[in-house]
């Protein structure tokens, strides 16, 4: 893979670009370092919704979630550590709570596709635009064991992160030691 050295595309030897540089971390202020790169597909997505729609729209549950782990697996019973857990219920009139969906159960697949841990979901989420519908296979514990359901969910649209404003109360951060001044 070719990265150049001006923080250009990131093709491989066939010339396709695969990945667009985002960030290079540095300490010396050039470009040697660690470099970040959004994967071309992304890249092309993001590019597609902001011709379409004049921004970035994705699809959105109002959960929190954690990766079905090995020792979970094992205590549970399941056949191999994959899923997703719901750990909380981020937004309670959200399209998972709205579908009936509660902290604790394991999303194992949407729309028939296999879920393998909470990052896979959450792309696959992402990657489904808000108001589409989508079919989720899930474990449900109902007494000693884990129960196979499936709900049908309207997905919601992804918020977008408050930007702070002029009039949050921020204070500067001392540097090298050095007193803030004061407002």
């Amino acid at each position: 893979v070719n990265r150049g050295n001006s923080g250009g595309p990131l093709v491989n030897l066939d010339g396709d670009v695969v990945g667009v540089n985002s960030q290079i971390a540095t300490s010396t202020g050039d470009y040697n370092g660690v470099s970040f790169a959004l994967p071309s597909r992304e890249a092309e997505y993001v590019y597609n919704q902001i011709l379409k729609n004049g921004k970035v729209r994705r699809g959105y549950l109002g959960v929190l979630l954690d990766s079905v782990k090995a020792e979970y697996a094992a205590v549970y019973g399941l056949k191999s550590a994959a899923g997703a857990i719901i750990t909380d219920i981020r937004d309670a009139k959200g399209p998972a709570a709205t579908a009936g969906m509660q902290s604790g159960d394991v999303i194992t697949e949407i729309n028939g596709q296999p879920v393998q841990n909470a990052f896979d979901l959450i792309s696959k989420v992402a990657a489904t635009l808000p108001d589409l519908t989508i079919t989720v296979g899930y474990l449900r514990e109902v007494g000693a064991k884990m129960e196979q359901k499936t709900a049908t969910i309207k997905l919601g649209e992804r918020p977008v992160n408050r930007v702070a404003d002029d009039t949050d109360d921020r204070r500067p951060l001392p540097v090298d030691g050095a007193k803030p001044e004061q407002k």
